[in-house]
């Protein structure tokens, strides 16, 4: 008789529950079922990944690494979801929002795309354990553009319908920019194993990021009308986040007094009304 580890049993377990409940959830599974027969999963001992990371997917290979601590964390779900939107062709490997060139030579898209794996991880496992301020900010640009079609064009591994939405509020060269920023302080925070991650040049990064959502929340509130305590509470969200500079400082950055404006204009046309 076949004997199976507790591991595989693990795995086995983890991958029925990952395809019931996107199923029931009446996610698009094309590119899971295509992935599935291929797949790899490995156990290492010894955690030499990245920083705070307990697993990862190699989307070359096809494969997922795990360590002892993933198994803990539940961490297997969100490469999963890595695993459940990955397709290629001969020069270009496409991941949910991320795209790379077939050597991984070049890759944008992959802040975006990891604030959007462990957003549903959340939504569908209630497991989210890294990358906070990535998840924050798809976050904030489904408040903008809505959740069913950022769903949609993930699983379909397309980042494009996400551009094209935002453009409502920007042009594409600043979307562009933002998501390149972002990319640029994901990359910093899987490369870095020191505790000065933290410093103030990674914060401007994140700074820079929350100035242009907020300007495009600011654009969507004058387009559709929005109700000026929505836009509040959008900006908020950005001042709880210990990270950031403090909201005096914040205060001075131009989108977020244009926001703040538009806050102040619409209380005096209601007072006036």
């Amino acid at each position: 008789m076949l004997k199976i580890s507790n591991l595989e049993l693990y795995c086995l377990k983890s991958l029925d529950r990952f395809a019931y409940i996107l199923k029931r959830n009446g996610i698009n599974m094309d590119l899971f079922y295509d992935n599935l027969p291929s797949l790899g999963i490995k156990y290492i001992t010894d955690n030499n990944l990245s920083r705070n990371a307990t697993a990862t997917y190699d989307c070359t290979d096809n494969e997922i690494i795990l360590s002892a601590e993933s198994i803990l964390r539940t961490s297997i779900f969100h490469e999963l979801f890595h695993m459940a939107s990955t397709c290629q062709n001969e020069d270009y490997l496409y991941s949910g929002f991320m795209e790379a060139s077939e050597e991984n030579t070049t890759m944008a898209g992959v802040g975006i795309n990891e604030g959007m794996t462990e957003l549903l991880s959340k939504i569908y496992f209630n497991s989210a354990s890294s990358y906070y301020f990535q998840r924050l900010y798809m976050k904030k640009i489904i408040e903008l553009i809505g959740y069913n079609q950022a769903e949609k064009a993930y699983f379909e591994a397309d980042v494009n319908p996400l551009v094209d939405s935002l453009m409502k509020y920007d042009s594409e060269e600043n979307i562009l920019t933002f998501i390149t920023i972002l990319d640029n302080y994901t990359f910093l925070e899987q490369d870095s194993n020191s505790e000065d991650f933290i410093n103030p040049d990674n914060q401007a990064l994140l700074n820079t990021c929350s100035d242009y959502l907020v300007k495009w929340y600011a654009n969507k509130a004058k387009q559709e009308n929005l109700d000026s305590n929505l836009v509040e509470d959008y900006i908020e969200d950005f001042y709880c986040i210990e990270m950031l500079n403090s909201k005096d400082e914040k205060l001075n950055s131009e989108p977020t007094k244009e926001a703040l404006d538009y806050v102040y204009d619409m209380k005096v046309l209601v007072k006036k009304n």
